[in-house]
């Protein structure tokens, strides 16, 4: 048995798989780009309609608060002994009723403050794997490209040969 025999390595294989790997690679790649920044897109639009859906609450509330002031101003108005107990409660009522909002609200802005800060996270952690991507890309293109070439100049070349020396019969 020959030497060079056991120690020669089926190169073929190394240089397909070499080659596939590269698309692999790129096609990890570009998935993992789309998903990304289209997650980080979603969460931008519902984030934006959170705020919208903040300011309308934020609209309403600012509205009830003018009609309390209208309320208490007529009620000071009066003299003592002319105030409705009933409209007293009422207005006991809608401060109540205010103040409840006033803190939904409250809440409600902290956790899109802290949903905004998230997203600008994600956004510098998306530029971080745009920049891996960009490598990734230029890896798995190289990897494809050298695998591809290597296969077919080393070894497809002379299997053609081969090939057609036996299909002419020489």
């Amino acid at each position: 048995m020959n030497p060079d025999e056991i120690v020669r390595l089926p190169t073929e294989s190394l240089y397909k798989f070499m080659a596939l790997v590269g698309i692999a690679i790129l096609v990890l790649t570009v998935g993992a780009g789309y998903v990304s920044e289209k997650k980080l897109s979603l969460d931008i639009i519902q984030a934006q309609y959170d705020q919208k859906l903040l300011q309308v609450k934020i609209e309403k509330l600012s509205d009830l608060k003018d009609d309390l002031k209208s309320d208490v101003n007529r009620a000071m108005k009066k003299k003592p002994q002319d105030l409705d107990m009933a409209m007293v409660d009422q207005m006991q009522a809608r401060t109540d009723q205010t103040m409840e909002e006033v803190y939904d609200i409250s809440i409600a802005t902290a956790k899109l403050d802290n949903e905004i800060a998230l997203l600008r996270y994600y956004n510098g952690e998306l530029k971080v794997l745009f920049t891996i991507c960009i490598l990734s890309l230029i890896a798995g293109s190289s990897l494809t490209y050298y695998g591809f070439k290597l296969w077919y100049t080393r070894i497809q070349v002379y299997q053609d040969r081969q090939l057609k020396k036996l299909a002419t019969g020489q």
